[in-house]
């Protein structure tokens, strides 16, 4: 996954949030899990957000490989609070899931 600056993912977190007034930087520590929520918006919100607005590449390079699949397990599929993910897009999203926990499995045993 591409690495970017801290100052990238406050700029992508704004963009997403673009229709509140919130901090970047608590933006982002709402995404890292230093504080709970700003408002209504928490981690979940967040994820969601930056799921329904920013294209895949941006989406994942918001997160370290370690935390990727946890991210993805926060997406809401069937929420009325979130946009309804097409059939195409939920299959993708549980194929990554299956392939990154394949990939964080030990291969020792």
């Amino acid at each position: 996954m591409p690495h970017i600056s801290t100052d990238r993912k406050k700029e992508l977190l704004k963009q997403v949030i673009w229709d509140y007034d919130v901090p970047a930087e608590m933006l982002l520590k709402i995404l890292e899990g230093e504080e709970e929520q700003y408002s209504h918006i928490d981690r979940n919100y967040l994820i969601n957000r930056c799921f329904n607005y920013l294209n895949w590449y941006q989406f994942v390079s918001l997160f370290v490989k370690e935390e990727l699949l946890d991210a993805l397990q926060e997406i809401n599929y069937d929420s009325d609070k979130y946009n309804a993910y097409s059939k195409s897009t939920i299959s993708g999203l549980d194929f990554a899931k299956r392939f990154l926990r394949k990939k964080t499995l030990s291969t020792s045993g």
